[in-house]
């Protein structure tokens, strides 16, 4: 219902390794639209009800911030901070 109002949208973050032809989901994302800004909802990894992996949570990170969208607000089972500090190397 919401996706349909427009009220929230979802984002799927996927890899391509370099020996590796098929994508690799990692996590899954539901951005809710509010007057105050954009928020992330859920976050989930690769299966449902899954917490994403460290490599996911740093992109994440660096996504919300280039988008701008407020990372803090999201809502699972607990919550992390994003436990790389700097950039993997792929």
């Amino acid at each position: 219902m919401r996706a349909r109002r427009r009220i929230s949208s979802f984002w799927s973050f996927t890899f391509t390794y370099d020996d590796s032809e098929a994508p690799t989901h990692v996590l899954l994302a539901e951005i809710w639209h509010t007057r105050q800004g954009n928020i992330i909802r859920q976050a989930e990894g690769p299966r449902p009800r899954t917490l994403p992996g460290p490599e996911a949570w740093y992109w994440l990170n660096e996504w919300c911030e280039r988008e701008g969208v407020d990372c803090s607000t999201w809502d699972i089972y607990s919550q992390v901070m994003c436990p790389i500090p700097s950039p993997p190397v792929l």
